[in-house]
């Protein structure tokens, strides 16, 4: 059954709050209202709409630029079309977001995928993989697990063991603070970025001229550093 919610004086509402158990969450951006199926809802004075679920699946269409806050121990989420912040914490399970303004993700085991996030795309995994199509801005923690971004301006990546692999454009500032494992950072060609590398041990590639078009700051106890040019 699905149910048409409305905001304040028939507008649509511009928040929306999910609580799940153990669920699959899937959120769609379209349309200029919200529909709801498979869950319960209540509307606050505000036009926050917050929605709880025990079922084994709640869709849900809001419109674009929509804020959403997700939160369950277990399932997968899903989220599609262009949303606005948008925040999931989870126990474990999948997360999928395809658009949003701003993102922050935080899981304990499962897999983190990201298409675009305009502007800061915060995530803390304690295990699992985390991949990021586009991003404005990155700032990633975890513990153990592989960290893919294809394409992003400044960064800040921690990891206790694991891989890493950061495509940064140029101009932008890069930190990148690892216990074990490897890391690999491209850069545009042409540009020259100020390098700095502390490994107490393992092995540094760093085939980019030095200079002042951004920094790249890698510490490690030991791994494998890999700075290059990419085509």
């Amino acid at each position: 059954m699905a149910s048409a919610v409305p905001g304040p004086a028939g507008l649509p509402p511009t928040r929306i709050v999910i609580a799940s158990k153990s669920a699959r969450v899937n959120v769609v951006a379209r349309g200029d209202e919200l529909v709801v199926r498979g869950a319960a809802y209540t509307t606050e004075p505000d036009g926050t709409v917050h929605v709880t679920t025990r079922s084994a699946s709640v869709d849900i269409e809001c419109p674009d630029d929509c804020d959403v806050v997700i939160g369950v121990e277990s399932g997968r989420v899903s989220a599609k079309g262009r949303l606005g912040a948008v925040r999931v914490s989870s126990e474990s399970g999948r997360v999928e977001v395809e658009s949003a303004r701003e993102l922050d993700v935080r899981s304990q085991s499962g897999r983190v995928e990201v298409g675009t996030v305009e502007g800061l795309a915060r995530v803390n995994v304690t295990s699992g993989r985390f991949t990021v199509g586009r991003a404005g801005s990155v700032d990633i923690a975890v513990q153990s697990g592989r960290v893919v971004v294809q394409d992003c301006g400044d960064a800040i990546v921690q990891s206790l063991s694991g891989r890493i692999e950061l495509a940064t454009r140029a101009g932008c500032d890069v930190d990148i603070r690892t216990t074990s494992g490897r890391v690999s950072v491209s850069v545009p060609r042409g540009c020259c970025p100020s390098v700095v590398t502390d490994i107490r041990s393992g092995r540094v590639d760093c085939a980019v001229p030095q200079g002042n078009d951004g920094a790249i700051s890698v510490h490690a106890v030991s791994g494998r550093v890999t700075i290059e040019e990419r085509s």
